[in-house]
């Protein structure tokens, strides 16, 4: 900016023009430069929403299925005789395995010696 006021060239109407142009085109420049920033922050949004809108969906379709699931069990009754059976049945499947020794296999007494 300093060089071009100390350096001006004879034709003082080309001058302006190129300066205005160059001028113009910081402008431009500056001016795109906010509308990309503007853009990502609208899809930035754009795509929070989405998530908040997926997961309040989720919250609600869950809600659902285990109204439909409690009606279920008041018009079944032998629907409630099951359902316990399964679970008993899962309470059984997780118990510890044991090892040869009659130990029960488990790490989480075993930190100090670093043997996992």
């Amino acid at each position: 900016m300093y060089y071009d006021a100390i350096v001006k060239p004879d034709n003082s109407s080309t001058y302006n023009i190129k300066r205005v142009e160059r001028e113009d085109a910081k402008v431009t420049v500056w001016d795109s430069l906010q509308k990309a920033k503007a853009e990502a922050a609208i899809q930035k949004l754009v795509i929070k929403l989405e998530k908040k809108r997926s997961s309040s969906l989720d919250k609600i379709f869950s809600t659902l299925r285990s109204a439909q699931r409690k009606a279920q069990v008041m018009r079944d009754p032998d629907a409630v005789t099951a359902n316990q059976d399964e679970k008993a049945s899962r309470k059984t499947k997780r118990t510890p395995q044991r090892s040869k020794n009659g130990q029960i296999s488990s790490l989480s007494g075993c930190f100090t010696c670093h043997a996992f």
